[in-house]
Parts: C-alpha cells; sequence; structure tokens
C-alpha cells in the first residue's frame, strides 16, 4: 500500500500545484494589468473629444457672405468661433487642417502674427479668430471632407464634416 499508495497521492499534490502555481500566476497576471491602468472594458475606437467651439465659412467672392456648407469652387474665409466661451484668442496658435477622404490637403495657423506666406489673421473679439482658406475643388464633391481645429494645447477647437 505504500508504494501503490503513494504514486496516486504523488500525482494529485502534483496537480494540485500546478492548479495553485496557474492560479497565482493568473492573479498576479491581472493585478498587473490593473495597477497600469488597464480599463476592464475596451472599445474599437477612441472617442473623439467634443470641440469646444464651431467653425463659421464666408464666401470670398460675396463680400464673405456666411455659408451653411464649404463653396465648391470658391475660395473660403475660414472663422473658429465660439460663443466668446472659451476665448478663442487664448488658444492660439490655433492648427486649421482640411481631410478629403482621409487625407490632409490643407494646412494653416491662425497665429498673432501676419503669417509669414502672407496671409494676416483676424480676430474679431474672443468669440472668434480667422484666416484665408484656400479654393475648395470641385473634385471634392462627393467626398468626406473634414475640417478641424485645434489650439495651441491640442484642445479640438471645432470640428466640421460633410
Amino acid at each position: 500500500m505504500t508504494a501503490r499508495g503513494t504514486i496516486p497521492l504523488i500525482a494529485l499534490v502534483g496537480i494540485a500545484a500546478v492548479g495553485i502555481i496557474g492560479f497565482f500566476l493568473f492573479s498576479q497576471s491581472s493585478t498587473l494589468k490593473t495597477s497600469k491602468g488597464a480599463q476592464s472594458t475596451t472599445t474599437s475606437s477612441t472617442p473623439e473629444q467634443q470641440p469646444l467651439g464651431n467653425f463659421e465659412f464666408l464666401d470670398v467672392s460675396a463680400g464673405f457672405a456666411k455659408l451653411n456648407a464649404l463653396p465648391s469652387g470658391k475660395a473660403v474665409h475660414i472663422v473658429v468661433a465660439s460663443s466668446g466661451t472659451p476665448d478663442i484668442r487664448t488658444h492660439r496658435p490655433v492648427k486649421i487642417e482640411i481631410w478629403v477622404d482621409g487625407q490632409k490637403v490643407w494646412e494653416e495657423t491662425v497665429d498673432e502674427l501676419p503669417i509669414t506666406n502672407g496671409k494676416t489673421p483676424n480676430c474679431r473679439g474672443a468669440n472668434g479668430c480667422s484666416i484665408d482658406g484656400p479654393v475648395i475643388k470641385p473634385e471634392w464633391k462627393g467626398k468626406k471632407i473634414e475640417v478641424k481645429a485645434y489650439g495651441k494645447n491640442g484642445d479640438l477647437l471645432a470640428k466640421y464634416s460633410e
């Protein structure tokens, strides 16, 4: 009985030891992940922050008339606007980007001084700063267009999509 009883007992102790070690490793792994700040639930994409303001588009060829959409084939004046809160001026320099079907096609900065390319930024007060934008190319029509503005600290100030 000693020899026969010892083998199953050793096997049982061995299986129990493997189970305990496995449990310990698994629980340590979970603890390490949690201590690094991993979330218990994940999503497939991270949500984009909400913009602090909005855009206004003005038709340069029509006396800076306010537009509801980007004017195909025309130059646009782009205003990064707010209700006055936040004060857009305090977020300068403001980077404005235009993306077409996921490709950046234009970028400019609204700064405190005239830009080296001769374009002069303009702030009408706390509720908006602007700059002349590009001619909106007719071939962009029907494609995904996004306009985004970011403040000096990376805050999303305005976003427009069509």
